[in-house]
């Protein structure tokens, strides 16, 4: 979500040896843009939005009129939660939930089990810009569940997990974590054919 400046009480802080009061920076709080708040939304030069506002539809109404299927009924169910987030004083912030199942050979152990999509990444989704993390993962256990639903013998999906940068830091515990699911992962389908492995640059 977009932040917007809000004030903050300053403190005070006294130095070591001088009884002059030196006052700190204030920082801006983030705040999120609601449909109703009277804030300038920066665009493209396109109309499009840079940033997605709480309330407001994520697309324009032309591409809401040629939307179909799947992505109208993704961007409706946003539409309306997002209403419903409003009404509260201190809404929570937006966001659904995916559980990944046991038997897809994904990391399926806390943390790994519950990620979340952020409906700011949907937004970016349907704008067509850079992917969340996040959500290269949904897409990736899709398709692995695809694969399993329709028996393809030859193609096995690794989760991309562990398989950014910051995971795979030379001597990090979680490279060796990695390095095990792997190893695990190749046993496992020693008979497909191909193995896909994403990777997520950061």
């Amino acid at each position: 979500m977009a932040v917007a400046n809000t004030v903050v009480k300053k403190k005070h802080y006294r130095k070591r040896g001088n009884n002059n009061k030196k006052k700190a920076v204030s920082q801006p709080l983030p705040k999120r843009i609601r449909g109703q708040d009277a804030v300038v939304v920066p665009s493209t030069q396109f109309g499009l939005p840079r940033v997605h506002v709480a309330g407001d539809p994520i697309l324009t109404p032309d591409m809401i009129h040629i939307a179909v299927g799947a992505m109208l009924t993704l961007h409706e169910g946003v539409k309306t939660l997002e209403a419903l987030l409003l009404k509260d004083e201190d809404p929570n912030y937006p966001v659904f939930t995916a559980k990944v199942p046991l038997d897809v050979g994904f990391v399926d152990e806390p943390p790994a089990d519950i990620f979340f999509i952020a409906f700011e990444d949907i937004f970016k989704l349907f704008l067509t810009k850079r992917l969340d993390y996040n959500l290269v993962r949904l897409y990736v256990l899709n398709l692995a569940l695809m694969i399993k639903r329709e028996s393809t013998p030859e193609i096995a999906i690794v989760d991309p997990y562990y398989m950014r940068d910051s995971q795979l830091v030379e001597g990090s515990e979680t490279r060796t974590k990695a390095t095990a699911y792997l190893e695990k992962f190749m046993v496992d389908n020693k008979r497909k054919g191909t193995l896909l492995l994403p990777f997520f640059p950061e």
